[in-house]
């Protein structure tokens, strides 16, 4: 991290390179993720968040403006390979499919009611198969 004299601000770089993780009852599996950041004295802003297992991904920005009366505005992007996530997580009930998740929020603060499902789609072409345990 370092201080910009000019523009006032710390400009920094997180990245973790490979990790391993091991969730209660699921497999091991290893991620990569890397983030840019800025922080002013009223703002903070992620210019680039990219994290990455296997054949899944998301990126993200945001950006916080006004600490004392927020103001956010906020992107992602992900996409989830389910054949892998089924094995790490083992729900044999998931077979296959690719899963995209996109949203952007902007606001005074986010909040969304627990039925409101508009950030998240599927693309068009992409399959999704869930099958009950009573299904062969």
């Amino acid at each position: 991290m370092d201080y910009s004299y000019l523009h006032e601000r710390y400009n920094g770089r997180l990245l973790l390179g490979l990790v391993d993780t091991k969730l209660l009852d699921c497999r091991p599996f290893a991620w990569m993720s890397s983030a840019d950041f800025t922080l002013a004295s009223d703002s903070a802003e992620i210019t680039s968040l990219k994290w990455n297992s296997g054949r899944s991904n998301l990126s993200a920005t945001a950006h916080i403006t006004n600490f004392r009366r927020p103001h956010i505005r906020a992107s992602y992007d992900a996409h989830v390979d389910l054949t892998e996530a089924a094995s790490i997580s083992r729900r044999r009930e998931l077979r296959a499919g690719l899963l995209d998740l996109k949203a952007k929020a902007t606001g005074q603060s986010i909040s969304l009611p627990p039925t409101d499902c508009s950030p998240f789609a599927i693309s068009p072409g992409r399959t999704i198969r869930l099958l009950s345990p009573k299904q062969p």
